[in-house]
């Protein structure tokens, strides 16, 4: 077991008849290197009124909320390339800008075009480095 630590994000503890169990958001699981025959430990927070209101919204890239709006500007750094070529940069924790015509490690300052509650799209005002 590795000591590097995984994004946070939200989930319930369901059950079957043999098992309590969590569902990790595919997602997370993609983006987080997690392997399937690898044994993790996993810390329960139990959600608070405070969580609930103000603070989930801003930690959870799963939340009604997104991090960024269309029209801001940003600087951001390429982490990875997505299926269709476009690099990949992340805000918060998790949330994803598809950013076209760059490649990882560019560091770029972006304009947010389109958002969605899971990702959006950007296009580069300036390359960085």
């Amino acid at each position: 077991m590795s000591g590097q630590h995984h994004p946070l994000f939200f989930s319930t503890v369901e059950s079957n008849e043999e098992f309590h169990f969590i569902k990790i958001p595919l997602q997370e699981f993609i983006n987080s290197n997690l392997n399937e025959d690898e044994l993790y430990r996993v810390l329960f927070l139990q959600k608070s009124p405070i969580t609930n209101s103000s603070i989930s919204s801003s930690l959870s890239p799963h939340s009604a909320k997104a991090p960024v709006n269309p029209g801001d500007v940003c600087e951001v750094t390429i982490e990875d390339i997505g299926s269709e070529g476009d690099g990949i940069a992340k805000v918060g924790l998790g949330y994803i800008i598809f950013v076209p015509k760059t490649d990882i490690g560019h560091k770029v300052k972006i304009k947010i075009n389109t958002v969605a509650k899971k990702y959006a799209f950007a296009e580069v005002v300036e390359h960085l480095h």
